[in-house]
């Protein structure tokens, strides 16, 4: 009876134990949920640093004023693409998300620029596309079908040579959210080339 006894007050106190830490450990699960929420949130509003930034932070690439690059092939225009591009398919690259985002340290001199484009693909019957450089709107878009744009950019938007360009697409969709594949990129251009140039080679 006695080792009875002892053995079922071992056992109460073991499961009051349980039940004190039960309360803690639900506030642990909590506060680390509540904590990853927060650094998403965060991470998700947080302000873009400025390119120049960005550019000392992380090394952006020399790019030549007139150069063009490709999403294709070699794909020599991803270098200077920091978000927001998917894998390149050969002969093209897929904007992937509602932003993509470009960073060029800029060589030679240069006054206002021309910002020239070109997609193969337009996912959807038409898409909006907003065009910033360094933070400025320089372009608001619908393309419905493959195609080029040239978009201006005053020198006063180009800090220190340092470029940022920006895409925003608020109409990129998921082909699986169409029904039409499995594939769960939101997808909207299909990105061709690409060249940035001094504003009156674009004119000539």
């Amino acid at each position: 009876m006695d080792m009875n006894s002892n053995e079922n007050s071992a056992n109460c106190v073991q499961e009051k134990r349980k039940y004190r830490e039960l309360p803690v450990r639900v506030i642990l699960v909590v506060v680390l949920l509540l904590v990853g929420a927060l650094e998403l949130r965060m991470a998700y509003f947080e302000p873009a640093e400025d390119s120049l930034a960005y550019a000392e932070k992380n090394g952006v690439l020399s790019y030549q004023l007139g150069e063009t690059l490709t999403f294709y092939d070699t794909a020599t225009a991803a270098p200077y693409c920091r978000s927001g591009f998917s894998l390149n398919e050969g002969t093209h690259t897929w904007t992937e998300g509602n932003f993509a985002k470009m960073y060029f340290q800029l060589e030679g001199e240069h006054e206002d620029l021309a910002l020239d484009f070109s997609y193969t693909m337009v996912y959807g019957s038409s898409q909006r596309v907003i065009v910033y450089a360094n933070g400025y709107e320089t372009a608001n878009l619908t393309v419905t079908e493959p195609g080029s744009q040239t978009v201006r950019i005053p020198k006063e938007y180009v800090a220190d040579d340092c470029l940022e360009l920006e895409f925003r697409l608020p109409d990129a969709v998921s082909p699986a959210d169409n029904g039409v594949s499995a594939d769960t990129r939101f997808l909207a251009l299909g990105m061709s080339e690409l060249c940035i140039e001094r504003e009156s080679n674009g004119q000539e």
